[in-house]
């Protein structure tokens, strides 16, 4: 089917991109840390009292989300969640034209086994079973 097939490949896509972003964030904090160690280097080189205020604005600068990245992801989740959505509504209406389709089957052959006799005499009054 098209539609499963479309999913699937939906999955996997916000699988490798959740995958690469996480990449992304390591290789991100990776830099920040040699960045921030490189600072603290250089500030104990110069002066000893300023590397234990630079170690703390580092640490912060590391544990900031890309707000672009989790504006991304969210968005691509929600993508996700609608498709399956979607597929849930769509099984659940072809079911209902399934049940409405087979009720009229059903009426049709109680209107097609009523007489000519009694459908001229009382037709507009055919009231269907229970």
């Amino acid at each position: 089917m098209a539609g499963d097939d479309d999913l699937a490949a939906l999955r996997e896509q916000v699988a490798l991109v959740s995958a690469a972003a996480i990449s992304a964030s390591n290789l991100d904090h990776a830099f920040q840390l040699q960045l921030a160690e490189a600072v603290q280097a250089s500030l104990r080189a110069h002066s000893p009292n300023a590397a234990s205020s630079s170690s703390s604005c580092g640490a912060a600068a590391v544990l900031e989300p890309s707000s672009d990245l989790a504006y991304a992801l969210a968005l691509q989740a929600d993508d996700l969640a609608r498709a399956e959505q979607d597929r849930r509504d769509a099984h659940a209406l072809s079911a209902a034209s399934v049940r409405v389709a087979a009720h009229d089957a059903r009426f049709a052959r109680e209107l097609a086994a009523i007489p000519e006799d009694r459908w001229a005499h009382d037709g507009d009054y055919f009231s269907s079973g229970p």
